[in-house]
C-alpha cells in the first residue's frame, strides 16, 4: 500500500477486502491541519516560524492541554516565539473552526473557574456574582476573564508526519 502526497492510496498488490475497508474506515478519521502558511495570515510566516508553531502545537497536544489552553501556552511549555503571529495563527484557527474560544470567568479569591462562555456578550459584566466554591461576592470585571482555546475534535498528531512527503508541508491530525 502507498498513500501519496495528495492522499491517494494505492494498493500494490491483491489485498483482502476486509484490510481495503479496515483502511478506508481509518483514512476517514484523519483531518489536515494546513500549513501556516496556507491559513492566509498577515503577517510574513518564515519557515523557522513555522517550525516553532508546528512544534508548539505538537506539545500543546502531547502535554494534555488540547481541551483548555490559553494564548500564552508557549511560555508555560519553554517556547520562544513571535507572540503576534502566534495570535495570529490561533485566531485564524478559530475561523476556520480547528479550535473553540471560551471566556473564563475565575474567581479574585480562590482563582478558580466559576464558568465558560462560549460569547463575550454572555458574561456578565458589572454584575455581581459569588464564587460556587469559596462563596466569595464580587463584582465581575474584565479582569476576571481569561481567554482559552480548545481544539474542537479529539486530535492526535501524527508522530510521523514529518517522514511523510506530505504536500505543502501538511500536520496530519488523527481523530481518537
Amino acid at each position: 500500500m502507498h498513500i501519496s502526497s495528495q492522499g491517494n492510496i494505492w494498493f500494490m498488490s491483491d489485498v483482502p477486502e476486509e484490510l481495503i475497508e479496515y483502511v478506508f474506515s481509518i483514512v476517514h478519521k484523519i483531518k489536515f491541519l494546513p500549513s501556516l502558511k496556507k491559513l492566509g495570515l498577515k503577517s510574513d510566516v518564515t519557515t523557522s516560524d513555522e517550525n516553532v508553531i508546528q512544534s508548539l502545537i505538537h506539545a500543546i497536544r502531547s502535554h494534555g492541554y488540547g481541551k483548555r489552553f490559553n494564548p500564552r501556552i508557549y511560555q508555560t511549555l519553554g517556547f520562544s516565539l513571535d507572540e503576534g503571529k502566534w495570535i495570529e495563527t490561533i485566531s485564524r484557527l478559530v475561523r476556520l473552526g480547528y479550535l473553540t474560544e471560551q471566556f473564563e470567568l475565575v474567581c479574585p479569591n480562590c482563582q478558580e473557574t466559576i464558568e465558560v462562555y462560549s460569547s463575550y456578550r454572555d458574561i456578565p459584566l458589572n454584575e455581581e456574582n459569588k464564587c460556587s466554591h469559596c462563596s466569595h461576592e464580587f463584582e465581575v470585571s474584565e479582569k476576571n476573564i481569561f481567554l482559552t482555546y480548545s481544539f474542537n475534535e479529539t486530535f492526535e498528531l501524527d508522530q510521523d508526519s514529518k517522514s511523510r512527503e506530505l504536500q505543502d508541508n501538511q500536520i496530519v491530525l488523527t481523530r481518537i
